[in-house]
Formats: C-alpha cells, sequence, structure tokens
C-alpha cells in the first residue's frame, strides 16, 4: 500500500516558507543596512559607554603605548630608519673604500642629489616637507664635510626644471605618470669655474646619485633605464677629477642596466632604494660606519638590460581592431613569454645548463659574468662571516624541511648577515619547467659581535619548492628524483655549491 500525500498543499506550504525565507534574509540584510536609522526612529542605542566606574574591565580594548602624536610620529621615524638601514645593500666596497673617515670632504654630483626620489608612484608616493624630510646636507649634518658650492649650483638649476618625486597620482598637477620617463641630469660642461675649483676642496670623495623611478602605468624602456649622454658627463667629471674615492648611491626601484659600474673607476656602490622622509640619515651613517650595511638585493641586476627574456617581447603594441576600442587604456598589449624565468630563475639556469651543456646552451657561447654584475641575494659588509651547513631534515608527513646553518663572525666588526636557502627540484627534460635554484628560506641574524657565533633553523615549506603542471596533473607537483638544500651567500652561490656536490669545478666553466 502506498501512501499518497496532498502535492497542492505542500507546495503552498513550501512557497510560504520560501516567502519568508526571502523577508528572513532581505529584512536582516536591511535593517542591518539602515540599523542606524532605525534605532533613531526607535530612540534606541546599539552602542554603549562603558566607564571604569561600570565594570571592572579596562573598557579599552588596544592601548596606545604612546603619550602623544608628537610621540607615535618620533617611533614612526626611528622605524623608518631602521627599515632604511637594514634594507640598504652594499653592493661593490673595492679596497675597503667604505666606511668613510667621519667629517671627509664630499662632493655630490648629479641633479638628483637635490631631488631624492624619496618613494615610488601612485600609493607608493612620497610627499614631504621640507621641514621634516632629511636632504643631503641634513643627512650630513655632523657625519661629512659637504661641498655646498656644487649642491647649491644643482638646487639653482633645480628650482627652473621638473623633479622626479613630487607625484601626485594619475594627471596629478605635479607629475603625470605617462611622461615619467625623462632623466633631467644637468651636463657637466656647465659646471663653472667656482664649481670646477671646489672640487679640490672637498676631493676627499665623490657621490654620483643615480635615479630611476617608475611604477603604475610607467613602463620603463631600456633606454631609460641606461646612463643618458648627460650622466656620462658628469662620471667622466669625476673620473678624471681630484678626487680620492667615487661612490655611486643607487637611488631607484626598478633594475638599471649597471655595466658601467667599472668604466668609472668606481669604488662603492649602495642600493639605497627610496629612503622616505627620514632614510638619508641612514645611509649617511652607512657611509661613515655608524651602522654596518646588511641588507641583500631582491633582484639580479644585469650590465645590460636588454639581456632580460622580457625584453624580446617588449614594446608598444596595439590590438589589430585598436581604433574601435574606445578605452585608449584597453587598446595596447604585451606578450608574457618568459614563464617562470624572471630574474634570477633565468640567469641561473642559463648558467647551469652552460656548465652541464644541456639543451643548446654551452659554456663557450654564453658566460655568466659577462651579463650578471651582482646576483639575486647579494650583499656586503664592513664585517666578514662564515656560515656552515649543520643540519638539513626533512618530513614529508607535515611537508616540512628545517636547514640549521651555524654563522660566524670572522671580524672585528660587528655586523648582521642573512642565512639564505635554496633548492633544487629534480628536472625532466621536456617535462615540467623547473629553475635551476630557488630561494625556500632564509633569516637575518642578530648583531654579532666579532668571534660570536650562533645557529640558525630555517623553517622550509615543501609546497614553495612544488612546481605547477598544467599539462598532466593540473596542480603543484614535486617530482621524484634527488632535491638539493643548498646555503650561499647569494644564488649564484648557492647553485655553485649544488654543482659542486654534482662533482662540478672551475674547469667545468
Amino acid at each position: 500500500m502506498k501512501k499518497i500525500g496532498k502535492p497542492g498543499l505542500w507546495r503552498g506550504v513550501l512557497a510560504a516558507s520560501t516567502v519568508l525565507l526571502a523577508l528572513s534574509i532581505g529584512g536582516s540584510a536591511v535593517t542591518k543596512e539602515w540599523s542606524g536609522y532605525i534605532n533613531k526612529a526607535l530612540g534606541i542605542s546599539n552602542t554603549k559607554i562603558v566607564t571604569k566606574e561600570d565594570s571592572q574591565k579596562d573598557p579599552i580594548h588596544f592601548k596606545s603605548k604612546f603619550n602623544s602624536y608628537k610621540d607615535v610620529m618620533a617611533n614612526a621615524r626611528a622605524v623608518a630608519k631602521k627599515a632604511q638601514a637594514e634594507g640598504t645593500v652594499l653592493m661593490t666596497n673595492k679596497n675597503n673604500a667604505l666606511p668613510l673617515a667621519k667629517n671627509s670632504k664630499v662632493t655630490f654630483f648629479g641633479y638628483n642629489s637635490v631631488d631624492v626620489a624619496l618613494g615610488g608612484t601612485g600609493s607608493g608616493g612620497v610627499v614631504s616637507s621640507a621641514e621634516r624630510k632629511y636632504d643631503i646636507p641634513k643627512a650630513c649634518e655632523g657625519k661629512l664635510n659637504l661641498n655646498t658650492t656644487l649642491y647649491d649650483f644643482y638646487k639653482a638649476k633645480y628650482d627652473a626644471k621638473v623633479g622626479f618625486t613630487e607625484v601626485k597620482g594619475w594627471g596629478g598637477t605635479s607629475l603625470n605618470f605617462r611622461v615619467i620617463n625623462k632623466v633631467n641630469e644637468i651636463n657637466a660642461s656647465e659646471f663653472g669655474a667656482e664649481e670646477t675649483n671646489s672640487f679640490a676642496t672637498y676631493g676627499d670623495v665623490a657621490i654620483f646619485v643615480f635615479t630611476r623611478i617608475g611604477g603604475e602605468g610607467s613602463d620603463l624602456t631600456a633606454e631609460y633605464l641606461s646612463l643618458t649622454a648627460d650622466e656620462i658627463s658628469v662620471l667622466e667629471a669625476m673620473k678624471n677629477g681630484p678626487f680620492k674615492k667615487r661612490i655611486v648611491l643607487l637611488n631607484t626601484f626598478n633594475t638599471p642596466s649597471l655595466g658601467w659600474l667599472d668604466d668609472y673607476n668606481i669604488d662603492a656602490a649602495l642600493y639605497i632604494g627610496g629612503p622616505g622622509e627620514v632614510g638619508l640619515d641612514a645611509v649617511t651613517d652607512i657611509l661613515v660606519g655608524n651602522i654596518t650595511p646588511s641588507g641583500h638585493l631582491a633582484d639580479t641586476y644585469v650590465k645590460d638590460v636588454n639581456s632580460h627574456p622580457s625584453m624580446r617581447n617588449f614594446g608598444n603594441f596595439e590590438y589589430a581592431n585598436a581604433a574601435d576600442i574606445v578605452n585608449p587604456d584597453s587598446r595596447k598589449y604585451l606578450m608574457y613569454n618568459e614563464g617562470i624565468y624572471v630574474g634570477y630563475r633565468y640567469y641561473e639556469t642559463r648558467y647551469e645548463d652552460a656548465v652541464l651543456g644541456q639543451g643548446k646552451a654551452n659554456s663557450n657561447s654564453w658566460k655568466y659574468a659577462d651579463n650578471v654584475v651582482f646576483p639575486f641575494g647579494h650583499g656586503l659588509s664592513y664585517a666578514s662571516f662564515q656560515q656552515t651547513l649543520d643540519k638539513v631534515s626533512v618530513d614529508f608527513a607535515s611537508k616540512k624541511a628545517q636547514v640549521t646553518v651555524t654563522v660566524k663572525n670572522t671580524s672585528s666588526v660587528k655586523g648582521k648577515d642573512v642565512v639564505q636557502v635554496y633548492a633544487q627540484t629534480p628536472y625532466t627534460a621536456g617535462g615540467v619547467e623547473k629553475s635551476a635554484i630557488q630561494l625556500c628560506g632564509f633569516a637575518k641574524t642578530a648583531e654579532l659581535n666579532g668571534g660570536e657565533s650562533k645557529a640558525y633553523t630555517v623553517d622550509v615549506n615543501l609546497a614553495d619548492i612544488a612546481s605547477y603542471d598544467y599539462k598532466t596533473n593540473q596542480t603543484f607537483i614535486l617530482d621524484k628524483g634527488d632535491y638539493y638544500f643548498a646555503i650561499g651567500a647569494n644564488a649564484h652561490d648557492a647553485l655553485n655549491n649544488v654543482l659542486a656536490a654534482k662533482g662540478k669545478t672551475t674547469g667545468d666553466g
């Protein structure tokens, strides 16, 4: 016997329930959205002021440790200076040119010595008042004896020209992103007798400020990332001048061509990025040795940016039907064909292929040193360190690895070092693309005194060294085979350690 229900009745009940549910959901959304107006109309409040007399509990959940806005700003500036100190990278330091003796007589060259790019473009832009920011004269106070003759020369020229740094945003009155790719350098031929004569008086050190800035809406060309004729004239003036030392400050947010550093007898180079309001104070502290640099590069710097794979497809391309597209910002396109081979992943992989004779690469036709100036992870210090790989443990159940490294300060100068852990995963020709080496973990040491050593353990998530298989598994995979974990002073050093473990030597290229 079958039990027959009443479908008409249940359809009616179901419809009513659906309406009630819809009203409930809609009403909930409306009351939440308009709660302020509803409560006001009903004469009630959804908030309550609680005083200490009403409750034993402190009503302030997130207390500030500062007593005033002045204290807040003082702390913010201290943190900003520390960030600059930790992030500045000593890229080269021939014959220990740095640190400088205190009160050395220095001459700053370059239009951007009076227009240091404090930040990037768009949301990264920094607009600061003259009273709040550290310019070069303020940053040099009590540390370096500044050639004000040349500085004032640049200052007078700058006041008549558009600068790099005061960016307001898209279509801003100060500078439009679309016309940012211009280097407003002053040719050295414009130096007068007064400026040229000041070089001998302030001949201890010449410092050139090299600035490049770019960001949203402003792709940078290879030409813009290279020296201009005016900049070359200034570097020639430094090279041929009476200076004992020559230093470059790389005030840039991009990776310019740096094959020119050896052409002008540059003794030292510091990557300072965008120092913000107070960062130049840390930069001059590093110059005179009050702070030991400990930053490391987060990119690869090459002799010529045209060697990047991405440059093969870079240009100004419009769709075939561009005229039919209303929005002019949607008429352009670029092809990203380089895949994973961006930055160090390209240069290190091509290097290993050349050493191992894989694919079409060989060490006779392509030389790493002919292309790369500073590898990813590179960074020098006034101190010297020795790192020892103590232990590597892998737990496949938790998909974790741990690498323990002992760092020893082998100098008499206190400073910080960075433990960099890299991995090489197995690659099969024709299989999933892998770079020859990849960063998988790092740790910055505490400040170590001369002779002091300390062990550090770096945790590695194995998911971070997985590769995406878009053909077969359509997910991230770890292939079967041998996995290498290596430490090194940079990505190239770590890869050489892997190659050494494979039995390769300098004789293999």
